[in-house]
């Protein structure tokens, strides 16, 4: 017997594959020598949305011997609280003129927000 591990990959279309081929055709530019540069991507910023669950079902903790084992509490196991964050980062850099150097990272933002509660329930009372 041997251990293997198998990973899905995404199927790609003909024309998924020609999006991606003129993609980085697009990246590409004429230097004034005539050579071929890539695009330096200073200019690009990635974002991308993440969502975090506020809790595992299962966690492992390391304790001292005279601390107490945590109550960890849920309504639900498989309906656990998730919460969505958006992160933006773009190409680090070295800023000469300034001296200082960018690592990249813009931010992360937290995307939730309060209203009033619809209806009344046993945990708070309808507000106006």
């Amino acid at each position: 017997m041997k251990k293997i591990s198998s990973t899905v990959k995404p199927t790609l279309t003909d024309k998924n594959k020609m999006d991606r081929l003129k993609f980085c055709l697009y990246k590409v530019n004429l230097a004034n020598n005539g050579d071929l540069l890539f695009d330096d991507l200073y200019d690009y910023v990635h974002i991308d949305e993440k969502w975090f669950y506020l809790t595992k079902v299962k966690r492992s903790y390391y304790l001292m011997l005279n601390e107490e084992k945590p109550e960890r509490n849920c309504k639900s196991k498989p309906f656990i609280t998730k919460i969505m964050f958006m992160a933006a980062v773009a190409r680090p850099r070295y800023d000469a003129h300034r001296k200082l150097y960018f690592d990249g990272k813009i931010g992360i933002w937290l995307f939730v927000y309060q209203e009033p509660a619809q209806k009344n329930s046993k945990n708070r009372a309808k507000e106006q």
